[in-house]
């Protein structure tokens, strides 16, 4: 098996440097059209450098690597249309979410409302999110022309171009879903629901999609890209669950968010649909009164994180999360998948379920 968190440390930087040099370029363009496209494109190069462990750029290329062995400058430059299909998601989240921080800084549409705190004719945080939605919106273009001109023949471009909208759109479709569920009362949120917004929003954009464009960039075959599915759609969900968990019981430092921002937002996880289902009537209290409460305090989290641990519910999720790793593993055991690939799609599987950040 192969050393996935070692493999990631190496793609990190290869994938930063091609990162810095793309927007390096697209701040040179940008300053032909003006200082404001320029500056936009400088807090972008800022926002997509802060941080990140790059797990979709290195999934696209060991997507490839099942099937082929690129010129490695090349499958990098592509690779980084996931990257930055994550980052415009993660603005446009952040924006809807009203989340302050990101990666242990400021959400790009606070960077744009504290620098212009002083404006008067349109209130400084409207102005932000305004920003935001623009910049995220340009960040979207920058990874179709990451992909569109990269050095593949162009019918395995056009491929992976397609799955790139298809993504999008299933993520969107997550996305969507999982807004509508703030419309339903919590209690009669099921795990169907939360599992069926972990396989749209997380899985198809974080794992599928990323193994998917980088095997059409090497033109492999249909039944390759189901079997890719078989392995990315269960490690999504487990990725998911355990981000949750780390939401609302890892390190703040290492996460660079708040611990307990989806509970302060009235995002309904699978923690909380199985403590509500466990709960007794006291305690199912506590969880709906500190589910959508900005004003949460510590002492209240502690005690809904207490209730998750004792009805069971945080070992439920993380029983689940296996599961899912191992029938994800299962799935790949008799790919006929070139080694490299393989061992390194085993590798993550791994790395992602024990993950502390």
């Amino acid at each position: 098996m192969a050393d996935a968190s070692g493999i990631l440390g190496e793609y990190k930087l290869k994938i930063d440097k091609a990162l810095s040099d793309f927007f390096d370029r697209k701040i040179k363009d940008a300053e032909a059209i003006d200082s404001s496209a320029a500056d936009i494109m400088k807090s972008l190069k800022e926002f997509n450098l802060r941080g990140g462990k790059r797990i979709r750029p290195a999934l696209m290329i060991h997507g490839y690597k099942c099937f082929g062995k690129p010129a490695e400058k090349d499958i990098i430059s592509a690779s980084l249309a996931v990257e930055l299909m994550e980052g415009f998601l993660l603005i446009h989240d952040d924006v809807t979410d009203q989340d302050d921080l990101r990666r242990g800084g400021p959400t790009f549409h606070k960077i744009y409302e504290r620098r212009y705190s002083s404006l008067k004719r349109i209130s400084p945080k409207r102005f932000g999110e305004n920003i935001a939605i623009v910049a995220a919106d340009i960040q979207n273009s920058l990874a179709n022309e990451a992909l569109a001109m990269s050095n593949f023949p162009a019918e395995n471009i056009n491929s992976a171009l397609k799955k790139y909208h298809e993504i999008a759109l299933k993520t969107e479709s997550g996305w969507l879903i999982e807004t509508m569920i703030y419309a339903k009362p919590a209690s009669e949120v099921t795990e169907k629901d939360v599992m069926k917004v972990n396989t749209f929003k997380t899985a198809a954009y974080t794992i599928e999609g990323p193994l998917h464009m980088g095997a059409m960039l090497a033109g492999t075959g249909e039944d390759n890209i189901k079997t890719l599915s078989s392995f990315a759609m269960p490690l999504g969900q487990a990725f998911q669950l355990q981000d949750d968990i780390l939401g609302m019981f890892g390190d703040e430092k290492k996460l660079g968010k708040p611990v307990g921002s989806d509970l302060k937002e009235g995002k309904i996880t699978l923690l909380i649909v199985k403590a509500l289902e466990k709960a007794n009537e006291e305690d199912k209290k506590t969880l709906l009164d500190a589910l959508g409460n900005k004003d949460l305090a510590r002492k209240e989290l502690d005690g809904v994180r207490k209730i998750i641990k004792d009805t069971g519910s945080l070992d439920y999720s993380r029983k689940l999360a296996e599961k899912l790793i191992n029938q994800a593993k299962r799935a790949l055991e008799k790919a006929d998948f070139r080694k490299e690939g393989k061992d390194f799609l085993i590798g993550i599987a791994d790395f992602l379920i024990k993950r502390e950040y």
